[in-house]
């Protein structure tokens, strides 16, 4: 059988009655409608790959990195007339250009194992020379796989490339269906605008040796005391806004890179014939206009130090005001947000510890890059729970960060599974059983779908945005159905949590591995739902029997010694550290 091969469905130009292999974007919530409009369609076999092909992809995608990365500093410099470092380019553009390489990776061998165990006749999708695939920022890319739009580009691209003589037949976009998600509005604190508001009057006063405390993830007046322990004004800084222009077709010609052997069909080539044009404009179209913005910004030309936790992702600005610094040799301090940055196969492949001089953990002590101080999101924060509390449920998110692999199934798998642990808890903690939704659930229509899901099945009982210390006061157990850096937090204040892992904790490096079974033995971690649901089952009534356990809480101690630290023992201050 022969098939057409599109990106693209929701167009009233595609035969609803022709035999389709659809391989674009697909919400769970819009399958079955799917297959009603299309009857005679298929869907591409999403192959599930092991532990040891995921970390090989992950390998292969980083060496292509840093070549492209290289070649693409040098035409950057050449045409916004700088000189500017790998490093800094990397800092700048890294976040980006990864996510980049990951998406088209794994579309990119998902269409050419298509076209080699797949007789395909023609390709429907849009015209690869009338489109580009530039996006502003870096924080557009994370939202791409939601576009069909984009990803029919994308697709069109790699067709061309794997098989430029198949017959193509193009359609022009419909914008309607450019994008299945939407972001959540985010209510304004008036009080902590105006404390903020406040604290930018000290930014016109200037010390000699005063260092930059920007995004830190710190409660807000910790970071402000913190400031003052390191004798300099606490200050609040911010940089404006900026409207993004057009791609500008022929001033990215001068960003070509050349393939290494043009006749060679292999990924690197396929990304570099494409990269010029695919560059987020605020590096090309927007760049000398971000970095004048950046210079006459009141932000310290040379500051003693820069420290952020989060600032080098999505503030194109501030990596803008960073390579400046680095460029001078100014020290830059990160520090971890989040779980994970050495426990994950993929996680020594990330831009902010490759271009920090000091990466601060939460308890990991690898080499003398890195320094363990304590768990970030344990300041300020106090050990709330209930004893005779519900049990809540904290849901995945369905928006991860991209990966050079189909991954949504394993987030769709979580969700259905907790569903099914629900429906085998005894019917009086069924009863007390809260569902925390990830904030990712308000982004796109998947979220409707998955919180349908759950009332069909008679529990209503949920929320997206409930403040987490609510949710923990009235709580004797938080059940988490993946590993969430919520859950680090908890151990860390000691509020008693379970959680349930993939079998064999395929995501965990091996050598982290140990660390993990302590939390096993803890009967902390599941590996199995069954099991899981017999512990709640099993220690309801009094919770305590189990987690104030001295062999339970030697466990837990153990390995928050090793990966999670909590505030209150903390290794190093951020004083010492920054001074």
């Amino acid at each position: 059988m022969t098939l057409s091969l599109t990106s693209l469905l929701n167009h009233n130009l595609i035969n609803k009655k022709e035999q389709l292999l659809y391989i674009g974007c697909i919400l769970k919530s819009d399958e079955s409608k799917i297959n009603i409009l299309y009857p005679n369609i298929k869907f591409e076999n999403k192959k599930i790959l092991k532990k040891e092909e995921i970390s090989e992809r992950y390998d292969i995608c980083e060496k292509i990195f840093f070549k492209i990365l290289i070649d693409i500093r040098k035409k950057l410099n050449d045409l916004h007339k700088i000189n500017y470092s790998v490093r800094s380019w990397e800092l700048i553009l890294g976040k980006w250009l990864r996510e980049f390489i990951y998406i088209s990776y794994r579309d990119y061998h998902k269409i050419e194992n298509i076209f080699e165990n797949v007789k395909i006749e023609k390709f429907i999708s849009l015209n690869p020379e009338k489109y580009n695939l530039a996006t502003n920022n870096t924080q557009d890319l994370f939202y791409t796989k939601l576009d069909n739009n984009w990803i029919a580009l994308l697709h069109s691209k790699i067709v061309k490339f794997l098989k430029p003589s198949l017959t193509q037949i193009f359609l022009e976009r419909n914008d309607q269906y450019k994008g299945n998600y939407k972001v959540a509005d985010h209510k304004i604190n008036v009080g902590k605008k105006i404390i903020k508001s406040f604290f930018e009057i000290f930014n016109f006063f200037k010390l000699k040796n005063e260092g930059v405390l920007y995004k830190t993830h710190l409660p807000f007046l910790f970071e402000k005391i913190l400031e003052i322990k390191l004798n300099q004004f606490p200050k609040f800084w911010k940089l404006p806004s900026h409207k993004f222009k057009s791609p500008n077709i022929n001033k990215r010609q001068e960003i070509t890179i050349k393939s290494h052997n043009e006749n060679n069909l292999n990924f690197e080539n396929f990304l570099r014939e494409i990269i010029h044009e695919s560059l987020p404009t605020y590096v090309v179209e927007d760049f000398s206009e971000l970095n004048k913005i950046v210079i006459k910004s009141n932000f310290p030309k040379n500051p003693k130090f820069i420290f952020t936790s989060v600032g080098f992702a999505y503030d194109e600005l501030f990596k803008i005001y960073l390579a400046n610094c680095i460029e001078k040799k100014i020290p830059f301090y990160v520090m971890a947000h989040g779980n994970n940055y050495f426990t994950d196969i993929h996680t020594k492949y990330l831009s902010e510890i490759n271009t920090s001089d000091v990466f601060i953990s939460w308890g990991e002590n690898l080499n003398s890059k890195t320094l363990p101080a304590f768990n970030l999101n344990t300041v300020g924060r106090k050990t709330l729970w209930s004893e005779s509390g519900k049990l809540s449920i904290y849901c995945n998110p369905i928006l991860r960060p991209n990966a050079p692999y189909d991954r949504e199934h394993v987030d769709r798998k979580n969700l259905n599974n907790t569903l099914n642990m629900i429906k085998l808890l005894k019917s009086e903690i069924k009863k007390q059983t809260y569902i925390k939704f990830h904030p990712s659930f308000t982004i796109n229509k998947d979220g409707d779908y998955y919180k349908n899901l759950f009332e069909q099945s008679n529990f209503k009982n949920y929320s997206y945005n409930e403040k987490n210390s609510t949710v923990l006061k009235q709580s004797r157990l938080i059940l988490f159905n993946y590993e969430s850096s919520g859950l680090m937090e908890n151990l860390a204040l000691k509020i008693p949590s379970i959680c349930l892992m993939n079998k064999e904790f395929d995501h965990i490096k091996e050598e982290k591995k140990e660390c993990y079974n302590l939390l096993l033995e803890a009967g902390v971690i599941f590996d199995d739902s069954n099991a899981l649901i017999l512990h709640i089952n099993r220690y309801w009534e009094n919770i305590n029997d189990w987690w104030l356990n001295s062999t339970t809480q030697k466990k837990i101690d153990a390995f928050n010694e090793l990966l999670n630290i909590p505030y209150n023992q903390k290794k190093n201050t951020l004083e010492k550290i920054l001074s």
